[in-house]
Order: C-alpha cells, then sequence, then structure tokens
C-alpha cells in the first residue's frame, strides 16, 4: 500500500510539473515572440535543443531502448522520415506563426480542433468510420471555436491559418508516426531525435534565406547595431534558450507520464492542461476577453473531453485500448501480468515486459493486458 501510494504521489507530482512547464512555455513564447518577432529562429533554437538534449539520453542509455531494436533502412528514411520531419518544420514554424499574432488563450481554443482533423484524416485515408457518439463531440469543438473566433480581439486572418495548418500538422504527424513506430522496433526518443536532426539539417538553409537574411538587414548597420543596447541580447538570447530548455522538457515529462498512467488519464491531463493554459495566459499577459470568448473556449474544451470519452467507450467495446488523442505519437507497448513468457517471434521479452515489433499479432497466451504509450509532443502543442 505504501509503494501504491508513493507511485501516486510521484504521478500527481509529474502531472503538476507537466502543467507548469507547459504553460510557461508557451507564455514564455508569446514573450519572445513580443520581444523579438522571429518565429523562424524561434523554431532553430527548439530543434538545436531538442536534438542536443535528447542525444544523450539515447546515448547513455538513460531511457530504455529495445535490445533487439533494428536499424532503419533506406526505404523508411524516404518514405517516412524525411516526410515527418518536413512536417515538423511546417508545423512547428506555423504553430510559432499562430502564437506570433493571436493570444495564447485563443491558439489553443483553435488547437482544440485537432479531433476534427483526426476523424477527418482516418476516414480520407484510412476508411475508418467513428461512432455516432464521437461524431457528436465535434459539435461544441466547432461551434466554440466558431464563437471564440467570431468574438477574439486580437483575431488576425495569418495567424488563424497559421493556427488551423498547425493543428492539421500535429494530427498528420500523430498518425504517421504512431504507422511508423508500429511498423519498427524504433524508440520513441530515437524517433525524436532522428527528426529532430533531419528538421533541424533542412530547417537551417531555410533560416539563412528569410531570419538571418532579415537579422542583417535590419542590424547591418554599425550605428544602428551599437544603438542596440547590449542587455537586449542578452535578454533575448536567454529567452530563447529558456524557451528551447522548457520546450525539450514539456516533451521529456509526456513521454515519463505516458510511461505511468492509462491512455484515458493521459487524454483528460492533456485536456485540463489546454484549460489551464488558456486561464494563466489570460491572467498573465491580461488578454482582453468577453463573454462569448469563455463560452466558445468552454464548448470546445468540453468538445475535446466528450471527444476522449466517446473514443475511450469504444476502445473499452471493442476490447482495443488505442485512441487518437491529440499531438501525440505512440508506441505500443504491452505489459503481461500473471503469464507465461511467450515464444513468439513477433515479441521479445524482459521479465514481464513484452514490446510489440509489429502492428499486428495477436496476444497468444493468457493473461491482464495493460496497454500504454510512449510519446513525443511538438512545442508549444
Amino acid at each position: 500500500m505504501d509503494c501504491l501510494t508513493k507511485e501516486k504521489w510521484i504521478i500527481i507530482i509529474l502531472l503538476i510539473a507537466w502543467h507548469s512547464v507547459s504553460a510557461t512555455n508557451n507564455i514564455l513564447a508569446k514573450i519572445v515572440l513580443n520581444k523579438f518577432n522571429h518565429p523562424l529562429t524561434v523554431t532553430l533554437v527548439q530543434f538545436f535543443l531538442t536534438t542536443i538534449f535528447t542525444w544523450p539520453l539515447l546515448y547513455f542509455k538513460l531511457v530504455k531502448t529495445s535490445e533487439n531494436s533494428i536499424g532503419i533502412s533506406g526505404r523508411y528514411w524516404v518514405t517516412w522520415l524525411i516526410p515527418l520531419a518536413v512536417a515538423k518544420i511546417i508545423t512547428t514554424t506555423s504553430s510559432q506563426w499562430s502564437i506570433a499574432k493571436l493570444s495564447v488563450s485563443y491558439v489553443h481554443t483553435v488547437k482544440a480542433s485537432m479531433p476534427i482533423f483526426t476523424v477527418v484524416f482516418l476516414r480520407l485515408l484510412f476508411k475508418k468510420k467513428q461512432t455516432i457518439l464521437t461524431y457528436f463531440s465535434l459539435l461544441p469543438i466547432i461551434i466554440g471555436v466558431g464563437i471564440s473566433s467570431g468574438t477574439e480581439q486580437s483575431f488576425n486572418i495569418i495567424g488563424f491559418i497559421s493556427a488551423l495548418i498547425a493543428t492539421c500538422g500535429f494530427t498528420l504527424q500523430h498518425i504517421f508516426n504512431k504507422r511508423l513506430l508500429d511498423a519498427s522496433q524504433i524508440h520513441t526518443f530515437q524517433l525524436v531525435l532522428i527528426t529532430g536532426q533531419l528538421s533541424l539539417l533542412l530547417f537551417a538553409p531555410i533560416w539563412v534565406v528569410t531570419d538571418l537574411r532579415a537579422l542583417w538587414n535590419e542590424y547591418s548597420d554599425a550605428g544602428k547595431f551599437a544603438s542596440v543596447p547590449s542587455i537586449y541580447w542578452m535578454e533575448v538570447t536567454g529567452l530563447l534558450l529558456a524557451d528551447g530548455i522548457l520546450c525539450f522538457l514539456q516533451n521529456l515529462l509526456a513521454f515519463v507520464i505516458l510511461s505511468k498512467v492509462a491512455p484515458l488519464t493521459y487524454s483528460v491531463a492533456n485536456a485540463t492542461k489546454r484549460i489551464e493554459i488558456i486561464i494563466v495566459s489570460i491572467i498573465i499577459l491580461q488578454n482582453v476577453v468577453t463573454l462569448f470568448n469563455v463560452l466558445g473556449m468552454t464548448l470546445a474544451v468540453s468538445g475535446v473531453l466528450l471527444y476522449t470519452y466517446a473514443k475511450q467507450r469504444k476502445s473499452s467495446e471493442a476490447k482495443l485500448d488505442i485512441p487518437e488523442s491529440e499531438e501525440l505519437n505512440y508506441t505500443t507497448r504491452i505489459i503481461i501480468k500473471d503469464a507465461a513468457p511467450l515464444q513468439n517471434n513477433n515479441y521479445s521479452t524482459n521479465d514481464q515486459h513484452i514490446e510489440k515489433n509489429q502492428g499486428n499479432g495477436d496476444l497468444l497466451q493468457p493473461g491482464i493486458v495493460l496497454l500504454k504509450y510512449c510519446s513525443e509532443q511538438d512545442g508549444n502543442s
């Protein structure tokens, strides 16, 4: 009982830390962009720091990977990894643009529409139908985002489109990252590192011809550069580093939490995190909101919670717990309790932990199966 209580306290502390880091990261991102309006530079720093901090976790084996992990063939690089890196670039830069143009609270209200994109893409790409309750849960999201958009005082069409592109991109990344993880034994953090490195490599030339050129044109005049106080550059550098570090910590905490709680618990925690970000950003950044703004935000987030419940209910009825919850990239880990070790080429055993190597396959031994997911979230998601 003492051990169980200790584990619960650890989960509570992790959830508080995750919510706090996420809210701080989003608010800091807005402060950075208000002071240094160069979203592409913010994106570059995030890619760089995520790569720098993820590499030691794998190199020094601070996170456990499968001992039978297979190498990644050239086919995966061309058909999966490079397209995923390009999608990551588009998604992250769009997210930064939306935060630069809109209030944080409104951006996260728009991002609450992710279940809509999930349902649409699963239907178009994989012909997957949903339950009536799932479709019904989308209505308050649509209505809520519509009300918020019509009454948002900071509304900007470029920012709104950027937020939609970011939301769409997060959804596609989740779907295809999950399929890649199911098709291979690559660890989630290995995928984070590889896509981060590729994104940094592909994005650097874009940054050079856009933001770097803009910064050069803005400050190439020696007199103008000298007129800017050195404290400004020190402050901007500190804010950029803090934003990148918080982005990495947000991803790391999400990964740890998902390894300790059930998918439904995580989905609810993720929805409440969005509520917290909206409320805290309104208070700290002093965004002007109206009664209709609050109504729209409440409807949108309520729809997300209803969508989560609908997906969980469908999974329970089908005895499959594989939700398409927002902004997540999953790899499946099956934990067997009170079951004999499996002797099957499709599974590798380690004590009582069995990692699934293939996307499909049936459990051949009786036991209590708990599905948990490892995850990567993009910054400011």
